[in-house]
């Protein structure tokens, strides 16, 4: 299911109802990052930075621990 598909958004408890037992979302979270990128980027080329959108961009450490530098720099030593 997404938005804008051919078949309608169905509820997560109806479809339990109907004997589902997991549901496949493809493309949300591509769709949400395009966003995010776009946001971002509107906000660098207008203001020089990202300052704008800070709210809404992880944390240095958030970004470190998501893609586990720490165990990366580790198998190199």
């Amino acid at each position: 299911m997404f938005h804008g598909g051919k078949t309608p958004l169905v509820t997560r408890d109806r479809l339990r109802e109907l004997g589902y037992r997991l549901i496949i979302v493809p493309s949300d979270l591509q769709h949400a990052a395009i966003t995010a990128v776009r946001r971002t980027l509107e906000a660098i080329n207008r203001d020089g930075d990202s300052g704008a959108v800070r709210e809404g961009l992880a944390s240095f450490a958030e970004r470190e621990r998501i893609v586990r530098t720490e165990e990366y720099l580790a198998i190199g030593s």
